[in-house]
């Protein structure tokens, strides 16, 4: 990284360093954000918005996996948010498995986890 503090005016700036400055702002770390549901119909909707919304213009992934939720959980994430890499488990597999499953899909930079009653601002 290369930073440039307290020039004047007068100093002249390395291109080199324009260039490395202008790189950095525009590169963002990837992120894959990782939701474990079971029977979470009432909340996800807000949850996978408000992370849609937060996470743009960033490049991102989202997996949600579903422990073998009786409710409609997972007609709804399919429905309307197409973008989710959706997990359906056959069994309640537990939360931290559920997480693992995602762990090990995810390719981003940073990996959130979050529970599905979230709402990131």
């Amino acid at each position: 990284m290369c930073y440039a503090f307290g020039m004047a005016e007068k100093d002249k700036v390395d291109p080199t360093i324009d260039a490395v400055l202008s790189q950095e702002k525009d590169q963002s770390p990837s992120i894959s954000a990782v939701i474990v549901t079971w029977n979470s119909e009432s909340y996800i909707t807000d949850c996978l918005s408000s992370l849609e919304k937060e996470l743009h213009p960033a490049e991102h992934e989202v997996y949600v996996i579903d422990n073998n939720s009786t409710d409609t959980t997972v007609s709804l994430v399919k429905k309307k948010f197409p973008f989710v890499r959706m997990i359906q488990n056959k069994d309640n597999r537990g939360f931290g498995a559920a997480n693992n499953q995602g762990i090990r899909r995810a390719s981003g930079d940073c990996i959130l986890l979050l529970n599905p009653d979230t709402v990131v601002h």
